[in-house]
């Protein structure tokens, strides 16, 4: 009876390059001092880092659909939508800019006027003349301390020729000239960079697979699947929260028969996504606007119309800004209102505007790796019953 040999298997050999304990700690200390020299060298252009990052993100869900619903690669798709992008923005701004010229040369030119005036009034200006324009007791005594120091310095202001303006011309041309070519600069940096990133987005995936152990996978999947949720619902908030704004501008400017009450509102709503500065820069523009256009309806000097102008918009973004805006804000990264409100305090003080722009996505990010991570001591499954997101399929790209 023939007996059949048992197979035997040989194992395979030990891997004997493997780092000690003290190797790799000494490693991860090296990366983490290397991590913080690369953001102290970044620090230049971060700003224009994390805007790129940010337009990649908002742009990817579009590139995604597109990817899915059409015969087209992931590459193409990137192109397609980015091209869309570039042409979009385009015709916005040189809408915008056509619409605002006039109003600019308009302003100039009405400024100019109203300046020169104003300077002939300081220059023959008397004690005792601020009775001509109707103010009399206390107010006329408070406006004698504004006009006469002002008298004062116009007439001793004088240029002996061009040339002594010259410099100080020749000084403002450069600065406006560096602003205007950085401004260039970082907007196609922020595009550029946006763009390669879109195009790196599946290889980081595949890094991502690689790195990642299996048994691992679902857990940091849903952990990233969620910081995605919060970024989507801070984006969505902050539509909400600029589209608010521009759109009860738009009725205020209407009702008060404003001239380009629609572009102000749009405009509005597009300054509404800068913080803190956002409202200051809408309210200048309404200033001018009502300064130079004035009212098509109602019969009302120019010191009434600017205040029924600025002081109700004023108060409106103040109810939005600490009302309405936080808790929007708050549902959508789900945090409570205070903790917005800090948060946004203490981005501004680190960061400056993009501080503030980012802290309340910033902070819904951290509650999401704290909560995974007190799981994570806790031991067990952090996310129980959770099944692994659908993006993470192989071929999903």
């Amino acid at each position: 009876m023939n007996t059949r040999p048992e197979e035997v298997s040989t194992p395979e050999p030990e891997y004997g390059a493997d780092w000690s304990r003290w190797s790799r700690r000494v490693a991860v200390i090296i990366l983490l001092i290397g991590g913080v020299f690369a953001a102290t060298l970044l620090g230049s252009v971060l700003s224009n880092v994390v805007m790129a990052l940010i337009l990649a993100f908002a742009l990817f869900f579009p590139v995604r659909a597109i990817n899915q619903r059409l015969p087209f690669s992931y590459n193409l798709s990137v192109i397609t939508v980015f091209v869309i992008y570039l042409l979009v923005s385009t015709f916005i701004l040189v809408n915008l800019t056509t619409s605002v010229l006039p109003f600019i040369s308009s302003l100039f030119t009405e400024g100019r006027k109203n300046t020169i005036v104003f300077l002939e009034f300081l220059e023959g200006y008397e004690p005792g003349d601020a009775t001509i324009l109707g103010a009399e007791g206390d107010v006329a005594n408070f406006l004698e301390t504004i006009y006469g120091p002002l008298s004062s310095f116009v007439r001793s202001f004088q240029f002996e020729s061009i040339s002594d303006a010259l410099p100080s011309l020749i000084d403002t041309a450069g600065v406006a000239a560096g602003t205007i070519t950085g401004a260039i600069s970082s907007i196609f940096l922020v595009n550029l960079l946006g763009l390669l990133f879109l195009l790196e987005i599946p290889g980081m995936f595949g890094w991502w697979q690689a790195v990642i152990q299996p048994e691992y996978r679902r857990e940091i999947a849903i952990l990233l699947n969620r910081v995605g949720v919060v970024w989507v619902g801070f984006f969505r908030g902050q539509i909400i929260i600029a589209a608010l704004i521009g759109f009860l501008t738009t009725i205020q400017l209407l009702v008060l028969g404003i001239t380009g009450a629609v572009a102000i509102g749009v405009f509005t709503m597009v300054v509404s996504f800068i913080p803190l500065l956002g409202g200051f820069i809408a309210l200048i523009a309404i200033l001018l606007v009502t300064l130079v256009q004035g009212t098509n309806t109602l019969t009302v000097d120019p010191v009434t119309l600017i205040t029924l102008a600025i002081v109700p918009n004023l108060i409106m973004q103040q109810i939005v800004w600490n009302f309405v805006a936080p808790k929007i804000t708050g549902d959508a990264v789900k945090l409570p209102i205070p903790v917005i409100i800090l948060g946004l305090i203490i981005g501004a003080q680190v960061g400056g505007l993009l501080g503030a722009l980012l802290a309340a996505p910033v902070m819904g990010i951290l509650r999401v790796i704290v909560e995974y991570v007190l799981r994570k001591i806790q031991g067990g499954d952090p996310y129980p019953d959770e099944p692994e997101p659908g993006w993470t399929a192989t071929g999903w790209f």
